[in-house]
């Protein structure tokens, strides 16, 4: 939530302005709120969209005060930050034996809109597969063609329209003969 605060001034021995002011991002109206008894307004929102948003207050004025427009102040939404988590099992494994990978991936606010898309697996560099996330906040990925020896594994969440990519710590899979 942002919250935005605006005061209409006016020069030392006159009444407080009376009426409301629009909050604008852009040519778009978000609201119109009432002064209060000190002049000032508050508008607060979570509905601002990804990106640069430009946020301005019109005072549309009355007989007695001339209207006025505040200067654009850029308000940056960013996408929520994520955290992904790798799990394998089983661990250790044998050559040949399938290893279910799961990724779980949660946006770092509680309540927020859940991660969509693809998680991509690797072991090391090399890109094992991907796996679709379900409403769960899991994308999983069977794999049986992991070599011998330890593998580092990883997963790395692409994100989506509100959410921010993110990549799981490794996992260490160790593979017997």
């Amino acid at each position: 939530t942002v919250t935005f605060t605006a005061t209409v001034a006016v020069d030392a021995g006159f009444a407080k302005p009376p009426g409301s002011v629009s909050f604008l991002n852009g040519s778009t109206i978000l609201a119109t709120v009432a002064l209060d008894a000190d002049g000032k307004a508050t508008y607060a929102t979570s509905t601002l969209p990804i990106g640069t948003n430009s946020i301005t207050v019109s005072y549309a004025g009355n007989d007695d005060y001339a209207a006025s427009v505040s200067s654009v102040l850029s308000q940056v939404i960013n996408k929520v930050a994520t955290t992904t988590v790798l799990t394998a099992v089983p661990n250790p494994s044998s050559l040949g034996q399938s290893v279910i990978l799961t990724a779980t991936v949660t946006p770092s606010l509680s309540g927020y809109t859940a991660p969509t898309g693809t998680v991509q697996f690797l072991s090391g560099t090399t890109v094992l597969g991907t796996g679709t996330l379900g409403a769960d906040g899991k994308a999983t990925l069977t794999v049986s063609t992991l070599a011998v020896g330890t593998q580092s594994l990883t997963a790395t969440y692409q994100g989506d329209t509100n959410n921010a990519t993110s990549t799981s710590t490794a996992v260490s899979q160790v593979v017997n003969k």
